[in-house]
């Protein structure tokens, strides 16, 4: 219904709608009929989730003087928990990779787990403890579980080797430091005792010159050791793992009797002990047998396969090694400015009698290295501690707080969502179609709009007759088409219903 404006009020639309109410129950049904069924079609998928916490304060940390922040470190751990290496470990510790053909198939299955794959920060994290989850999602809810907590435990066992292994490094870098130390003092003592004989007569007051600069500097050294130590351990993993091995630190967990090497070993001491009772034509020595060769088969593809890079995950770890190379570069240059100022402090005092200026070096360089043998006695104890805790296996910096358990639930698709979403959309699409039906048509509905866009007198107008037959028969259509929508509108709240119920309180109720 047209105004003077030219725009249609409230009622005009009401009237529109009636008007084509079939076409707008047609359109409503056919979209809230598609969102329902893709509901109920889609492919199920199962997220599987295991929530771990992160220790702060590490011993190693505590040297480094916590170089990067702790959004850096997790950014770390989520590229490490993700890597190839860990999920390939994973895959073949679930036997995973002998459901494969081929390398190919293999390796897909690797890049689809690692896609699915989802590490995310826990945003109520506490002084010293962060939190991340871990998620992954698959068809199979078995298979998203053990994946998840199979993966967790790899990763911890990495790590804790990785603890144990930067551990002990430590110690005995700390170690033979304090040696040299223990040298260094040994001689300063002597050259005190031996000017103190030679010059009795010079004064024995200390100098002006402070030594806690030359202390310092010495300290400053050796904990950028300590750091450059840490990065060229990094710099070895990396690099072994571009080249397709093991890290040096993971070797041990990632080579174990779960292997395929292992395996093959395996089988072939059962072939010979089966060999020794048994004669060729046995059946369980034909069995084994053929193990073997399917065995010997998956490794020399796996062996093919291994030349294939993947292109990505290739670029970024070294992108990583760049990284840490120019690290090692940047913490080398700095020994080189402390060896530098320490000269140049050594250096400093000038103007001085020449006995007073030698003794002045003697006692700030027995001064310096005084308080770096005590700064360094005090790691090493530290140092100690953390040792044995970390080859007694009680300590990690990782824990699990929540390990996956079976989803029951599936995570896609969102049923709830889906249907909610179908009912507002039909509503919409109801009164879209009969307003744009009506708009495409252009009907006339008063003399007033046929005058101004046609711009010619209306003579007569014949208002439209309908009989009471007519209007009983119209009202049966309407009860009968209304009956069916209203009724299917009540079927889907009533899945809808089972649904919410279902997902948010784990309420199964069967309908059919």
């Amino acid at each position: 219904m047209s105004g003077e404006s030219g725009s249609l009020d409230i009622k005009g639309y009401l009237a529109i709608i009636h008007e084509k109410r079939y076409v707008a129950l047609a359109a409503g049904a056919a979209v809230l009929s598609i969102f329902v069924m893709a509901s109920f079609l889609w492919p199920k998928s199962y997220k599987a989730s295991s929530t771990v916490f992160v220790q702060r304060g590490a011993f190693i940390q505590s040297l480094t003087k916590n170089s990067g922040s702790i959004d850096d470190e997790l950014g770390v751990i989520k590229n490490s928990i993700t890597s190839r290496m860990i999920v390939d470990s994973v895959l073949r510790k679930l036997n995973l990779d002998l459901t494969q053909g081929n390398a190919g198939r293999y390796e897909a299955l690797i890049n689809n787990v690692r896609k699915h794959l989802d590490v995310k920060v826990k945003e109520d994290r506490g002084d010293n403890v962060d939190m991340f989850t871990l998620s992954y999602e698959d068809p199979d809810p078995r298979r998203a579980r053990d994946v998840v907590n199979t993966l967790v435990n790899e990763y911890i066992e990495q790590s804790v080797a990785l603890q144990r292994n930067n551990a002990i490094n430590a110690y005995e870098f700390l170690n033979s430091q304090l040696q040299s130390y223990k040298e260094k003092l040994d001689d300063s003592d002597r050259q005190i005792e031996e000017f103190r004989k030679q010059h009795p007569g010079v004064s024995m007051q200390a100098s002006a010159v402070p030594a806690a600069g030359l202390a310092a500097l010495q300290s400053d050294a050796i904990n950028d050791e300590v750091k450059l130590r840490n990065l060229q351990n990094q710099e070895k993993n990396l690099e072994m793992e571009i080249s397709g091995r093991k890290s040096i630190t993971s070797a041990g967990l990632s080579g174990g009797p779960d292997s395929s090497e292992a395996r093959l070993d395996r089988l072939n001491e059962e072939l010979m002990v089966l060999k020794t009772r048994y004669t060729d034509s046995y059946p369980d020595v034909i069995v084994k047998k053929a193990e073997i060769a399917k065995l010997k088969k998956q490794m020399q593809q796996e062996k093919d396969g291994q030349a294939l890079k993947n292109g990505p995950v290739y670029q970024r770890v070294k992108d990583e090694l760049e990284q840490v190379r120019s690290k090692i570069g940047d913490m080398k240059m700095s020994l080189d400015e402390i060896s530098r100022q320490e000269k140049q402090m050594n250096m400093s005092a000038v103007g001085m009698p020449q006995e007073l200026e030698e003794w002045d070096n003697i006692q700030r360089n027995r001064d310096g290295l005084q308080k770096t043998y005590n700064d360094i006695l005090q790691k090493l104890e530290a140092a100690r501690v953390e040792k044995n805790l970390q080859m007694g296996g009680n300590s990690s910096v990782l824990n699990v707080v929540d390990p996956a358990v079976l989803p029951v639930i599936p995570d896609k698709p969102n049923r709830v969502k889906l249907m909610a979403l179908g009912l507002v959309m039909s509503l919409i699409a109801g009164i879209s179609a009969a307003i744009g039906l009506d708009y495409i048509k252009k009907p006339y509905r008063s003399e007033n709009q046929v005058e101004q866009e046609l711009r010619l007198p209306v003579l007569i107008s014949v208002p439209r007759m309908t009989s009471e037959e007519d209007r009983r028969a119209s009202r049966k259509k309407d009860l009968r088409v209304f009956g069916f929508a209203g009724a299917y509108v009540i079927i889907v709240m009533v899945l809808l219903a089972r649904e919410i119920l279902f997902r948010f309180m784990g309420i199964r109720i069967s309908i059919f």
